[in-house]
C-alpha cells in the first residue's frame, strides 16, 4: 500500500531491488484478514512480460517494462445460480437482560480477592473465586481500563461519552464514583 493506493510492485530476488508497476488496483482489504480469499490473485504470462490481475471489476494485462500499463482482457461468463431464501431466526435485539459473555480488561486486586473487569461498557466487580458481579458506579459513561492502587482500596479508570469526552476517575471500591 502506498498512501491510499494497493500497489503492485516487482522485486528482484537477487539485488533486493523493489519498483512499483501498477498503481490501479481495487483497494486491497488489508485490513479486513483475507476476507476476499487468501490465494493469489494474479499470475505471470508464459514470457514473463506481463501480469495478468483483478482490478476494479475486470481482468487486466499489466506491462512489466512501463509504468502502469494495462490491457483489459474482455471476459464474459454464462453463469446459472439460484439463489436460496435467507434463513432467519426471530431475534429479541433489546432485551432488559442479558448475559455477557465476554470481559475486558480485568485485573485482579493486590490481595487477590477482588477481580475487576469491563462488560457491556462499565466496570463491574466480584469477589474471588465464585463472587456474583456487581457494577462498581452508577454513571451512563462507558468506563475502561481499570487500575488498582497498590493498597487495593481504590481504582482508578478512564471513561468516555460522546459529549464531554474522556476522564480519568478514582473511586473507593466501597462506593460510586463522581
Amino acid at each position: 500500500r502506498v498512501r491510499t493506493k494497493s500497489v503492485l510492485y516487482l522485486r528482484n530476488l537477487s539485488s533486493g531491488e523493489e519498483w512499483p508497476v501498477y498503481d490501479s488496483l481495487s483497494k486491497d482489504q488489508q485490513e479486513a484478514w483475507t476476507i476476499f480469499g487468501s490465494f493469489t490473485g494474479f499470475d505471470w504470462t508464459p514470457d514473463d512480460k506481463h501480469i495478468v490481475i483483478w482490478s476494479h471489476g475486470k481482468i487486466n494485462k499489466i506491462d512489466v517494462s512501463k509504468w502502469n500499463t494495462s490491457v483489459e482482457i474482455p471476459f464474459t461468463a454464462q453463469v446459472k445460480q439460484q439463489v436460496a431464501d435467507a434463513v432467519r431466526f426471530k431475534q429479541n435485539i433489546n432485551p432488559d437482560t442479558f448475559t455477557p459473555n465476554i470481559i475486558r480488561h480485568a485485573v485482579t486486586s493486590p490481595d487477590g480477592k477482588t477481580l475487576v473487569f469491563n462488560a457491556v461498557g462499565y466496570l463491574w466487580k466480584m469477589n474471588l473465586p465464585n463472587g456474583k458481579a456487581e457494577r462498581i458506579t452508577k454513571v451512563a459513561d462507558f468506563e475502561f481500563e481499570p487500575s488498582f492502587s497498590p493498597d487495593g482500596k481504590t481504582l482508578v479508570y478512564t471513561t468516555w461519552n460522546d459529549n464531554e469526552s474522556g476522564a480519568i476517575y478514582k473511586v473507593a471500591l466501597s462506593g460510586n464514583a463522581k
